[in-house]
């Protein structure tokens, strides 16, 4: 892997409710799992990696576009972290964490 892009969606409803953003929420998330990446879902974020730069972007802006068509308005925070040399894998990041 080269890039690894952590994507935090945080829409503004017209309800207003938490179930509301949760389904704006699991709208993203369904969007990237079909793009068939790598991803792990935690509490505050997702985080994709792939090996094309360009293609981890478009993905961060269908991300924010997706979730724009169904809410008011839409923030999105993202971390990026790139190398062409590779990058730690999620797994080799927190594998040894999980169950």
């Amino acid at each position: 892997m080269k890039i690894s892009v952590a994507i935090q969606i945080l829409p503004t409803t017209k309800e207003g409710t938490s179930e509301s953003v949760v389904e704006v929420v699991d709208k993203v998330i369904e969007y990237i799992k079909s793009e068939k990446v790598n991803y792990v879902v935690t509490p505050f974020e997702t985080v994709i990696e792939l090996d094309n730069f360009d293609r981890a972007f478009e993905i961060l802006k269908n991300c924010v576009k997706i979730a724009g068509e169904i809410s008011e308005q839409v923030a999105c925070y993202s971390k990026t972290f790139y190398s062409e040399k590779g990058i730690l894998t999620i797994d080799e990041k927190i594998g040894k964490y999980q169950g």
